[in-house]
């Protein structure tokens, strides 16, 4: 397997890592995209270890910094959106080029919100990797809430505290718990819209592998996003896992290799030319 680095679109503005298969070319690339405002390494390199594991089943791979992310200047007076989907359009240009017709997009964070746009608005996009992706609160969530706290030691000893007049000393932590909870860092849009977009790509046989981990506030127990969709949207192919031991970068070893093999097995079941999914097209 090669590595190299490339600059893609207009101008050469876009800055990424090409790695393709030595030999074996499966005709459907893969796109990494940023995880929030990290470059095309990815946290922890997680994008650099699954790049190495899909070129070796044959998957070209491409780690891009969309623009105004790693090495790639902002693109001037374009909101976000028309950013991302003006990115997207440069890099497929020049994999059409090299004839390659078909991208499955990975994010996570940022990157999983970016996924989801993409596939919503371009045919071009057949499968999608959502990292800690959208999903909204619902009453299961908020009962799962509240059994988990009612399980941890730390809510039993504020309990206990509290009865025991001691209460003053929970008010400092609290307010510093708080803090990363008010920083907003995602630019999520309306829900109806998350879930149009989810329903334009589902409709369009866009296959999903949708991954949450406990690292976020949003979402606490499997099949939350089903439960979100299912009353808008076939999600018939929705994979959708949950980790609930996993922080949401995936810092530990073990926890990037299980994922690493969770979507290398995804990947070559669904789009591999020996797939089921190839012989029908």
């Amino acid at each position: 397997m090669s590595a190299e680095p490339i600059f893609m679109g207009a101008e050469s503005r876009l800055f990424g890592v090409r790695q393709m298969p030595e030999s074996d070319t499966q005709d459907v690339a893969v796109l990494l995209l940023n995880a929030g405002v990290l470059h095309s390494a990815g946290p922890f390199r997680l994008h650099v270890s699954l790049s190495n594991r899909l070129s070796s089943r044959g998957f070209p791979v491409f780690r891009i910094d969309l623009s105004g992310k790693g090495e790639s200047p902002r693109r001037p007076g374009m909101d976000r959106t028309s950013s991302v989907l003006a990115d997207f359009d440069d890099v497929y240009s020049e994999l059409q080029a090299v004839g390659i017709n078909r991208v499955i997009l990975v994010g996570l964070c940022w990157g999983a919100d970016d996924a989801i746009l993409i596939a919503s608005e371009r045919d071009a996009v057949v499968g999608i990797v959502a990292l800690d992706g959208f999903a909204f609160r619902n009453w299961r969530f908020s009962v799962w809430s509240i059994l988990n706290r009612l399980r941890t030691r730390r809510f039993w000893k504020r309990q206990w505290l509290r009865l025991t007049g001691r209460g003053k000393q929970l008010r400092g932590r609290k307010a510093n718990a708080s803090f990363e909870q008010n920083i907003a860092l995602r630019d999520w849009p309306e829900q109806n819209e998350m879930i149009r977009r989810y329903d334009v790509a589902l409709g369009r046989g866009v296959d999903m592998l949708c991954v949450f981990t406990r690292g976020q506030d949003y979402y606490n127990h499997h099949g939350q996003l089903d439960e979100n969709l299912r009353d808008h949207c076939d999600t018939s192919l929705l994979q959708e896992v949950f980790y609930p031991d996993t922080d949401h970068t995936f810092s530990l070893t073990d926890y990037r290799e299980r994922l690493i093999n969770l979507i290398d097995d995804w990947a070559g079941k669904s789009f591999s030319q020996n797939s089921a999914r190839e012989r029908q097209l």
